[in-house]
């Protein structure tokens, strides 16, 4: 399955991505993990003391678009 309809809209989705996550304005981590049900990427972020925090994007976004809820989450304490 084609993903992308060509080199150059691959490259400026790719670009929106990275640009999307300097607004979270963290240290960020990035990973592919294999699963049962194929690849997929993850990001983390954070203190890896405390417990995880797992958050999915919705249908259509990708989790750079994430950086919102980072934003509102960084008024919380842990614990």
């Amino acid at each position: 399955m084609q993903v992308f309809k060509s080199a150059k809209g691959k490259e400026a989705v790719y670009a929106s991505y990275d640009n999307l996550l300097k607004l979270w304005q963290v240290p960020v981590e990035q990973s592919d993990l294999e699963t049962s049900y194929g690849k997929i990427h993850v990001i983390l972020v954070g203190d890896k003391k405390l417990p995880p925090l797992i958050l999915f994007h919705g249908v259509g976004d990708n989790s750079a678009i994430m950086w919102i809820n980072n934003a509102i989450l960084s008024f919380f304490e842990a614990g």
